[in-house]
């Protein structure tokens, strides 16, 4: 790969922990995968980037959300409304 993966992330504590290599008392449990995350980091195979959580698409598939935050992150994942795909059906057949 020529550039490195970007994980957007809403949690500035979370990428400053795994950019910093200072060993945190309360996140010990973690290491592990830290450690990991931190290699890739060095490599650059791996870019951390702050993503607003209003802005946080995969919050869809983690949490519920408002109906007007849910509709427009639909929309950003590309999936549409049954209720278009039936309306654009019948555009589409009476255009034939």
């Amino acid at each position: 790969m020529s550039e490195p993966t970007i994980i957007e992330q809403d949690n500035k504590s979370t990428i400053a922990i795994a950019k910093n290599p200072v060993h945190h008392q309360r996140i010990k449990h973690i290491d592990v995968k830290l450690n990991h995350m931190r290699q890739y980091l060095e490599k650059n195979e791996l870019k951390l980037q702050c993503c607003p959580t209003e802005d946080m698409v995969a919050d869809i598939l983690t949490k519920p959300l408002p109906p007007i935050q849910h509709q427009r992150f639909t929309k950003m994942m590309g999936y549409v409304s049954v209720s278009e795909l039936r309306k654009n059906s019948t555009n589409s057949k009476s255009e034939n």
